[in-house]
């Protein structure tokens, strides 16, 4: 029993850290001013990358939706606290997930197995 646990941790640690690794493809960042530029930040659900836009765009473009850039050309900064975060709020809730499926499937097999009866 203790084994399946464990794997059921390791399981989920290891998706949650995927998942948290590609947040910050997946989000947008809202620009509404030119200074924020110097500070986009990106991840979910604590935004943990932030860099910094070279771009120079007119007022009338704003607002602007801004992806993640290539690390080469934007200088970026990898928020350890904030990824730390992100990875833990992401794990527990797919140990919770997984937990409430166990305890479901359980109550299932209890169910059918009395009816049986």
């Amino acid at each position: 029993m203790n084994g399946k646990i464990i794997m059921k941790e390791i399981r989920s640690s290891l998706i949650g850290f995927i998942i948290t690794i590609l947040t910050p493809l997946i989000s947008t960042c809202t620009v509404t001013e030119l200074e924020q530029l110097s500070d986009l930040r990106f991840g979910f659900p604590f935004r943990f990358i932030s860099q910094q836009s070279w771009l120079t765009p007119f007022e009338e473009d704003f607002p602007l939706k801004l992806h993640i850039g290539l690390p080469q050309e934007n200088p970026t900064r990898i928020l350890i606290g904030n990824f730390i975060l992100s990875f833990a709020s992401i794990t527990l809730i797919l140990l919770l997930v997984n937990v409430l499926w166990s305890v479901i499937s359980r109550r299932r097999n209890m169910a059918a197995s009395t009816d049986r009866k």
